[in-house]
């Protein structure tokens, strides 16, 4: 449960902000996979991985505010996400 609140929470700290919408629309498909409809989601193991190589909590807990921190340095940032 304690998931399912962080994963809204996180939604709803990107939905209060329209500025980010745009690159959290872009990092989403960035971050899908070619083919992806052969494997439609990233394994266990590696989200696993990444969230506890950054945070030594799984990837479905990170705090909201990180996220949307991130979501505005990607937006600044003068690259391809944005």
């Amino acid at each position: 449960m304690k998931r399912v609140t962080n994963l809204v929470a996180v939604a709803a700290a990107v939905v209060i902000r329209p500025g980010l919408w745009l690159p959290a629309i872009r990092l989403t498909a960035r971050l899908v996979p070619d083919r992806w409809w052969t494997r439609p989601l990233p394994s266990r193991s590696y989200l696993s991985y990444r969230g506890n190589a950054v945070y030594g909590l799984p990837l479905s807990l990170i705090p909201p505010a990180d996220v949307v921190t991130y979501l505005e340095w990607c937006k600044s940032f003068p690259g391809p996400i944005r």
